[in-house]
């Protein structure tokens, strides 16, 4: 599904290009583009429950966060995920219960009689279990001294990041989805200069807190279709005709711009021609019919051979 942007004279691009002293020129133009999700999940109409998997005992990957403070992050992820799925769904906030399993209820997690257990108690048609969150080692990229407070130098620290998510049908127990979140997290941290490194990283962990919710957003992002901008073109005549058909383009009424630019498609001159074809074929992409603009800059190569027509064939290929 594609949309052309509101107000979209706004953002054509100054830029032509004039194949001659009366020819056409390009007019460029952005849509949004959907792009499908990593990992998609049918939440439409069902209820949801997030769950989090936390151990008694260890430490978090290198840097030794302790139980209480990996309870309170894993906890975070399930809330910023529970918040995200809300937003996306358009639910009231806490309409998406977080649960925590401790010990060894870990171990029977990927049990199915534990899911259909856990979807039973909870009543819940989806199960989003988040486990091994491991944060990796902190790293200093660099210190810089602070040009605001005298004695002060800024840290820039980052760590790897990596959390487990399993996706179960609630009344089948099956596996939906599965990925792991791969991510680095980064800090600007202020200090004193000549702090060691092990008191500097002992602060880190209320940071990281902080942001452990929007970073349960993000996991979430896999879920969901999203919307970028790419750019497009047509071929433009000076003429009330190709004024027209333009104007319905950029109305997204495709085809009755697509009927205009029919009829010089056995224009004699062959560029009008190709200019026509090529215009075609990219209403035919607006209609996601991909096949059929193939067949259009086929016909617009056999009449001129107008630069892009390749770079378009290539670019659909991929569709």
């Amino acid at each position: 599904m594609k949309s052309i942007i509101p107000k979209i004279s706004a953002i054509l691009l100054a830029s032509t290009l004039l194949l001659s002293s009366c020819g056409p020129y390009l007019e460029f133009f952005i849509i949004d583009v959907k792009v499908p999700a990593s990992y998609p999940v049918d939440f439409k109409e069902k209820s949801v429950s997030v769950f989090s998997a936390i151990p008694v005992s260890g430490h978090n990957g290198e840097n030794m966060i302790s139980l209480k403070e990996d309870s309170t992050l894993m906890s975070n992820f399930a809330k910023g995920m529970a918040l995200s799925l809300e937003k996306h769904l358009q639910l009231k906030e806490g309409d998406i219960p977080v649960f925590n399993h401790f010990g060894n209820e870990i171990n029977d997690i990927r049990e199915r009689s534990y899911v259909e257990a856990l979807a039973q108690d909870s009543e819940s048609d989806i199960l989003v279990m988040l486990e091994n969150l491991k944060i990796g080692k902190f790293e200093k990229l660099r210190q810089a001294v602070s040009p605001v407070r005298s004695g002060y130098a800024s840290s820039y620290v980052f760590a790897p990041l990596s959390l487990l998510v399993n996706v179960y049908d609630g009344k089948t127990a099956d596996l939906i989805s599965s990925f792991t979140q791969n991510d680095t997290i980064y800090w600007e941290i202020l200090a004193k200069e000549g702090v060691n490194e092990e008191r500097l990283y002992k602060g880190l962990f209320s940071a990281l807190n902080k942001i452990s919710v929007s970073a349960g957003e993000d996991v979430v992002k896999n879920f969901f279709p999203e919307w970028e901008n790419e750019q497009r073109c047509l071929f433009i005549y000076e003429n009330s005709a190709w004024r027209k058909a333009h104007s319905l383009a950029m109305s997204f009424k495709w085809k009755e711009a697509m009927e205009i630019w029919m009829e010089d498609t056995s224009s004699p001159d062959n560029v009008k021609a190709s200019c026509a074809a090529f215009n075609i074929a990219v209403a035919c992409e607006m209609l996601e019919r991909f096949d059929l603009a193939n067949e259009w800059l086929d016909v617009a190569q056999k009449h001129y051979p107008i630069e892009g027509i390749d770079d378009y064939k290539s670019f659909l290929k991929k569709k």
